[in-house]
């Protein structure tokens, strides 16, 4: 039933209870923080009052002798102004004139107007069981059912207490006022000041604003409903409506059909891009003569490749046949000088000669062959380590420096230090340096060879620069130096797979290589993609299927 439903209801159906629940949220928390600060209000005030008391208790206890004693005569006179008598007076006072009732309590009072309710009775037990306690806080009811708020204030026993109160020796003894002395001594509980706040207005006061909260909620979050339908209405909906007209009308075979939504938000985008799309689907429903020639293109292409099989055959026979031919001719050559009876030796080592170079061309060649057929069916097995690529192209460099001055070449090299290292198969990575360079070498008469290093995001980039004849293929055509016997100057020696090696095995270990020329000289670039520390070290690693 819900999946039914238009796109714009469900979106009010996902975005109404979101705006309740947020809402009822707000509402709670205002609710609490405005419950917090009236019940602080109430609690800061009865802690005020209950202050002064307290102060004003302690100043006439400390001047008892100043309130009782005549200046003139000496005589000492009980004034009936005592703590217990001043205080009461006050809290009457207090009490009669706020909403608060205050009280001086005591489970051992003298006065029964300060005799303690049970809730007192309660929190004073509790008192003389705990030592030092500042305050105690508690909510209560009255008599007709109304909450009230408690507080306590403990009364210890100070020094200016114990002329009337104390010590235990002096147990029984009477004071000044003429009440027995209940032997208390420095320190004991004598009793507490009672604060009775009024909470009964406090919960009014919040269940109205309450109210008011909760209407202005309830206009808020239909306000907001109310304006997001017209938003998504407006938005959304039209978009869309004008979106599925047009898809239907194209899907019945008006081509010519567009979408006329200029905004731009993502129904743009969609629209723009559905043209784009009805724009193509037109023209290719126009030009669906030229699917014919496509596939004409296809099948040449194909026959490209079955005449590449055949260049390929052709190649390895070709690559076998010339030293096989050598080999005969030497051979016959070597077997009728031997018939002949002539000892020649200078003929005997130049046949000799012949037959090692065209064995060496041959294996060369068969390797070659076999390595690539190796590598590319995925049978080569790469055993991966952790390495600096700086130290093998050093070695690499210095191992053909001797072939490079042969032909009064100079190999130069730029190897940045402090390069983070990469995972590779030591003998393969090598086998490809060595190529590149070889080719190097094997090409260029005059001049320089470079070999650079360097860092280029998550990877490391190997170029090998020389200055030799350069690469006679277009750009785009330069992808064929990497096609097996593939030799751009059949002059030149070689089996024409060095290339097509280098790049299974550069790809291979996850990287890419090419080749740069612009008619003189030319750049051969490779590069290996850095581990990091997430990235286990594979080592054994299969190659995978280099076609």
């Amino acid at each position: 039933m819900f999946s039914r439903l238009r796109l714009g209801t469900k979106l009010l159906w996902f975005i109404a209870p979101i705006m309740v629940v947020a809402m009822g949220i707000v509402f709670t928390w205002l609710i609490k923080k405005e419950e917090r600060l009236i019940r602080g209000e109430i609690k800061t005030k009865a802690e005020m009052l209950a202050l002064q008391l307290e102060i004003i208790r302690e100043y006439i206890a400390e001047k008892q002798d100043v309130i009782n004693t005549d200046p003139e005569t000496g005589n000492v006179t009980f004034k009936h102004l005592n703590p217990a008598k001043v205080g009461a007076a006050i809290s009457k006072r207090i009490s009669s004139s706020t909403d608060y009732i205050i009280k001086q309590t005591s489970l051992n009072y003298r006065n029964p107007e300060n005799a303690p309710d049970e809730y007192e009775i309660k929190m004073l037990k509790q008192l003389q069981t705990k030592d030092n306690e500042d305050a105690i806080w508690g909510e209560d009811y009255d008599k007709e059912g109304k909450k009230i708020i408690r507080y306590i204030v403990p009364l210890y026993i100070k020094a200016d207490c114990l002329p009337c109160h104390g010590m235990p020796a002096y147990e029984g003894e009477l004071d000044i006022t003429g009440y027995k002395k209940e032997g208390y001594k420095l320190g004991d509980l004598r009793g507490a000041i009672s604060v009775i706040a009024p909470a009964g207005h406090m919960d009014a006061v919040i269940w109205t604003n309450a109210l008011i909260l909760f209407s202005i909620g309830i206009i808020s979050t239909i306000s907001v409903i109310f304006l997001t339908y017209l938003l998504i209405r407006k938005f959304v909906r039209k978009p869309l409506d004008r979106t599925v007209a047009a898809t239907r009308a194209i899907t019945s075979g008006d081509l010519s059909k567009r979408v006329d939504v200029k905004s731009g938000d993502e129904f743009g985008e969609l629209a723009e891009s559905f043209n784009i799309m009805a724009e193509s689907i037109e023209e290719k429903t126009r030009a669906l003569e030229e699917t014919t020639q496509n596939l004409e293109r296809a099948n040449q292409e194909l026959r490209g490749l079955d005449e590449m099989k055949d260049n390929i055959i052709r190649d390895v026979s070709h690559e076998l046949k010339s030293p096989l031919a050598q080999l005969r001719l030497a051979l016959e050559l070597w077997v009728g000088d031997k018939k002949d009876g002539a000892k020649d030796e200078n003929k005997a080592n130049l046949f000799n000669g012949i037959i090692k170079e065209n064995i060496k061309r041959l294996n060369k060649t068969v390797e070659s062959i076999l390595e690539l057929t190796s590598l590319e069916s995925g049978r080569e097995n790469y055993d991966k380590e952790s390495l600096q690529l700086k130290k093998l192209i050093v070695q690499v460099t210095k191992s053909s420096t001797l072939l490079a001055r042969q032909k009064g070449l100079t190999i130069r090299s730029i190897l940045p230090n402090k390069l983070p290292n990469v995972v590779v198969d030591r003998h393969g990575i090598t086998r490809v340096v060595t190529n590149l360079i070889d080719n190097a070498i094997k090409y260029t008469n005059s001049g320089e060879i470079s070999v650079s290093l360097q860092q280029k995001n998550s990877e490391l980039e190997v170029s090998v620069r020389d200055s030799g004849i350069g690469i006679g293929l277009s750009k785009e055509q330069q992808y064929k130096l990497f096609e097996r016997f593939y030799q751009e100057n059949a002059s030149t020696p070689g089996t024409g797979v060095g290339l097509s090696i280098c790049k299974t095995i550069v790809e291979a270990h996850g990287g890419k290589i090419w080749a740069e020329s612009k008619g003189e000289g030319s750049t051969f670039r490779f590069t290996l993609p850095l581990v990091t520390e997430k990235e286990p070290i594979a080592t054994d690693t299969k190659v995978n299927d280099g076609n």
